[in-house]
């Protein structure tokens, strides 16, 4: 930037402001949760125009306002990324998660095996292979609604089947 150009006019950035500034703003708040976080990146979005010289102001502005827009909220995402301590911390975490998910499927699985072979073919692909309901209708020519009542009934019948257990190995203690 030339320290010798002169900035858009005042009466010219107050014009664009007026009638811009919401629609930035909304823009802004829907690519953004916190409201002043929105507030903020939408403000240094008119401050960027205001910054800008005269014989660089945007043939188009309200183009280039919702590109700047844009390249400030990714911009303030790339500044909250994860820093590597903090993704060391996740990553064991998760992987704690994975292991407990793994052991939990393998204790279920007995249980599963004493479903009804209907009920016991979809938790199988749903539960265990982690397959969605919507990809395991596409795939078996079964209907959607048909599989989810099966998920919700095989479900229950786990939960019993849990409660039951439990309830032996407790009494037992």
């Amino acid at each position: 930037m030339n320290p010798a150009a002169a900035p858009i006019p005042a009466a010219a950035l107050s014009s664009l402001s007026e009638e811009l500034y919401g629609r930035i703003q909304n823009f802004v708040r829907r690519r953004v949760r916190n409201p002043e976080d929105a507030q903020e990146i939408t403000q240094e979005v008119f401050l960027r125009l205001a910054a800008t010289p005269a014989d660089q102001a945007p043939s188009q502005p309200t183009a280039w306002l919702f590109q700047v827009a844009r390249n400030a909220v990714t911009d303030f995402y790339r500044k909250r990324a994860i820093q590597p301590q903090e993704l060391t911390a996740w990553e064991r975490s998760l992987r704690s998660d994975v292991n407990e998910v793994f052991l939990m499927a393998e204790c279920l699985q007995p249980i599963i095996e004493r479903l009804p072979p209907a009920e016991r073919d979809v938790m199988r692909h749903t539960e265990l292979v982690g397959k969605s309901i919507v990809s395991f209708a596409r795939s078996s020519g079964v209907a959607y609604s048909t599989l989810k009542s099966r998920v919700q009934r095989a479900r229950l019948r786990i939960k019993e089947m849990l409660v039951a257990c439990c309830q032996a190995c407790c009494e037992r203690c």
